[in-house]
């Protein structure tokens, strides 16, 4: 598995089951970076989550403002802003049907523990 794969992996998985802004899959990283050899920072975090929204495998929503899909530019712009708190502007991410397709169809998990 490349470390781009790795970082996905945990991304994803994050946001597996409910919407997630980044400071949340941060957290989840932040659990797993001890058993990472060299952890992602959270810039290449944020890359890797538009990545996978290019791809069609997660939608990025504003909650707070109406849930509406967000197109790729207001999200690049969400990510790049300071954290607004709970009920800001912050981005959250969820899997799309092909993302969860795409997740569920691999269980592979490298880490000692799941975490939640």
């Amino acid at each position: 598995m490349t470390r781009t794969e790795l970082i996905n992996l945990v991304i994803m998985d994050a946001c597996a089951d409910d919407y997630e802004d980044r400071y949340q899959i941060y957290k989840l990283f932040d659990q797993v970076a001890p058993q990472m050899d060299n952890p992602p920072t959270h810039a290449e975090i944020n890359a890797q989550i538009l990545e996978l929204v290019a791809d069609g495998l997660m939608a990025g929503y504003f909650l707070f403002t109406g849930v509406y899909e967000a197109p790729l530019d207001q999200l690049r712009d969400g990510l790049n802003t300071p954290y607004l708190g709970e009920n800001g502007q912050d981005p959250y991410f969820y899997q799309t049907p092909k993302g969860k397709a795409v997740h569920a169809a691999d269980d592979y998990w490298p880490f000692d523990e799941p975490f939640d």
